[in-house]
């Protein structure tokens, strides 16, 4: 009998023994995955966010480039809003000249058609834009004049071109009643002018030439003379084909 229980005894210690290795293995194995489940789901997230880093930092070079693009565009749209300040049929006219002006009429009933809306403006083909054919032009004696020209709004000016019939349009075979120096001013509504800046056109070189200012003027104004001072060598008279002034408009200071 004592045999039966010590044999009883032993078995269920054997058995409880077993069961708790058991189960304890069954724990480490459990841990075991769960540590390996751990390690593959942080190397996962490990991997998103490298990923998404990779994607975050090439959206940024993306984002950087397109602000880059943008700027350039602004740019551009800024410069294509630089218009001829001075054509005619924008409102560009020309208000004084002085000189000895040799193919310049005079307006008749001048007043009156100042009255009725209908000003008279010969001087005010220079500011035409189109086709320019040989001849229509203002011609002046010797080398020195001056045109003030009232443009179509208050603006920042940028340049002033002039044109000139080529070479091979001239029914002499040469050019040489273009001007060469002149200068710019602007004048400010108290009436002092303001010195921009001293140009000279080229020849040989494009019939159109284009004279940008160091920088756009910082005020904006609405009046702008240009003084003639020299040719390229006709003795007797200069001729002024086409003038144009270019800025970006804005509002009055």
């Amino acid at each position: 009998m004592r045999n039966i229980i010590y044999y009883l005894i032993s078995a269920s210690v054997s058995l409880l023994c077993y069961t708790y290795i058991s189960s304890y293995l069954q724990f480490e194995r459990r841990i075991s995955s769960l540590t390996k489940t751990l390690e593959y789901i942080t190397t996962e997230i490990q991997y998103d966010v490298q990923q998404r880093q990779a994607r975050f930092e090439n959206d940024r070079k993306e984002l950087e480039d397109l602000r880059y693009q943008v700027a350039q565009f602004g740019s551009i749209v800024q410069r294509s809003q630089s218009v001829n300040l001075a054509q005619d049929t924008l409102g560009g006219r020309v208000i004084e000249v002085s000189g000895l002006f040799l193919n310049l009429p005079k307006c008749p009933f001048a007043p009156l058609r100042e009255m009725f809306g209908l000003p008279c403006c010969p001087a005010c083909k220079i500011l035409k834009s189109g086709s320019v054919p040989s001849g229509d032009c203002i011609a002046f004696q010797g080398t020195k004049a001056s045109f003030v020209i009232k443009l179509m709004e208050f603006a920042h000016i940028e340049s002033l071109s002039l044109e000139h019939i080529p070479v091979a349009q001239s029914p002499t075979g040469e050019i040489s009643s273009a001007p060469k120096e002149f200068s710019v001013s602007a004048i400010a509504e108290n009436g002092k002018e303001i010195y921009l800046a001293g140009f000279i056109y080229a020849l040989p070189g494009d019939h159109v030439q284009e004279f940008r200012l160091a920088q756009p003027t910082r005020k904006t104004f609405n009046t702008v003379r240009i003084n003639f001072k020299t040719n390229h060598g006709h003795p007797e008279y200069t001729c002024v084909y086409r003038i144009r002034i270019h800025g970006i408009l804005s509002p009055k200071n």
